[in-house]
């Protein structure tokens, strides 16, 4: 069965620790221990700062994010859909897609908000010409999420005291805490959630992501050998979507360009959903429904059920076959 995220392989983690990381030239680059702990990183720096006065100041966040977002904002600040008193908003890029950041950014200029861009599901996508990550105050990153690397994130932003702020978390960070997110998550991939107790572990490390700021050698290593080739191969099989299915209207609503989605969301008719889903398990392609904001906008969103589909790189040539004539039989 093709998962929606890519399995393990122990090939890459052995051809990861040969390697070496080669020096970053981003001064408003890090690489961090997980996207939980970019969360951490950044709502510990504004609490510090002020903006975030205690954990009961509101943020403005999106519904429909997973549930260990929401904690891990939770002791520095209250999750809320919208809030006359919030100083602080989430500008979340759902599977990829880009918000509609004129708008956002209009919006968030207006009320004086600082702006968290949630990069956790893109790579390398664009609005209009402009990478995602680079509009919001501060961005943060989550990696694991397009190629097991065990857990790594990264956070960026212009403020040179924030990267400061950055660097020294990660240098005070607790080295066991580290290695038991890393055991955590390679047991977890290993057994699929099949295991209880690797549940278990996944559920503990889970609820300390955000207090564990510094990256593995070996997560960084396996995220920058393949990076590369998964944005590509990911670009190409999401095109392939596009193109494919172009007169069936599930794309009707997605860009063309500049877009590396983590997952391509599509809109299936409500009465052809279970049999979508059904149909490409009967492929063994692994499919989910999950609400989708077709505005982009967090400040006037509007969330609509969506078939989610996997484009990674173990998608190859006859997986993105069957995907494609499954789709087409199922709607024809």
């Amino acid at each position: 069965m093709i998962e929606i995220e890519l399995n393990v392989k122990f090939s890459a983690i052995l051809d990861a620790a040969k390697r070496t990381i080669p020096k970053t030239i981003n001064e408003n680059f890090c690489y961090v221990g997980s996207g939980k702990a970019g969360i951490g990183l950044v709502l510990s720096y504004l609490a510090e700062k002020g903006s975030l006065e205690d954990k009961m100041n509101p943020i403005i966040v999106p519904p429909w994010m997973g549930t260990w977002v929401y904690s891990s904002m939770l002791p520095f600040c209250y999750p809320v859909f919208e809030s006359k008193n919030a100083k602080v908003a989430w500008c979340y890029h759902q599977y990829g897609f880009p918000q509609d950041m004129d708008r956002f950014m209009n919006i968030a200029h207006d009320r004086k908000l600082k702006v968290i861009e949630d990069c956790a599901h893109t790579i390398e996508s664009y609005y209009k010409g402009k990478q995602l990550g680079s509009f919001g105050d501060f961005s943060i990153y989550s990696y694991s999420k397009f190629h097991f690397c065990f857990t790594l994130g990264g956070v960026s932003s212009a403020n040179v005291d924030f990267m400061n702020f950055v660097n020294r978390s990660i240098k005070s960070a607790p080295f066991k805490l580290r290695m038991f997110h890393t055991l955590s998550k390679l047991m977890d991939s290993m057994t699929a959630n099949s295991n209880k107790a690797s549940f278990s572990m996944t559920e503990m490390s889970y609820a300390g992501y955000y207090r564990q700021p510094a990256p593995t050698k070996i997560g960084m290593k396996m995220w920058i050998n393949n990076k590369d080739v998964e944005i590509e191969k990911r670009r190409e099989n999401y095109l392939t979507v596009l193109h494919e299915t172009e007169g069936l209207g599930l794309c009707s609503d997605l860009e063309v360009d500049g877009i590396v989605p983590y997952v391509v969301p599509l809109n299936i008719e409500s009465d052809k959903i279970k049999s979508t889903i059904e149909q490409l398990k009967n492929a063994g392609i692994k499919a989910l429904v999950r609400k989708f904001d077709v505005n982009r906008c967090l400040f006037d969103h509007n969330y609509q059920p969506r078939v989610i589909v996997p484009i990674h790189s173990g998608v190859n040539g006859n997986i993105m076959d069957r995907l494609i004539s499954t789709l087409k039989e199922v709607h024809k």
